[in-house]
């Protein structure tokens, strides 16, 4: 069968949960320059009761 990359793995949505990236530019000592890539969900608590576990829009900056 076919399988997926894991950067295309990680940023597949996931049901009741937010998603969020963040991406850098970094400059080394050395000159070199990189971009840095981030992507994160949200993870429900363990006594949540709500099915969901959203990110209020101000929570999350780009």
């Amino acid at each position: 069968g076919m399988n997926f990359t894991t950067d295309k793995l990680r940023s597949l949505v996931r049901k009741w949960q937010t998603l969020i990236e963040a991406h850098v530019d970094v400059k080394t000592t050395d000159n070199y320059s990189l971009r840095m890539f981030c992507i994160g969900f949200t993870k429900r608590r363990p006594n949540q009761v709500k099915r969901t576990c959203y990110a209020q829009s101000s929570q999350v900056r780009q």
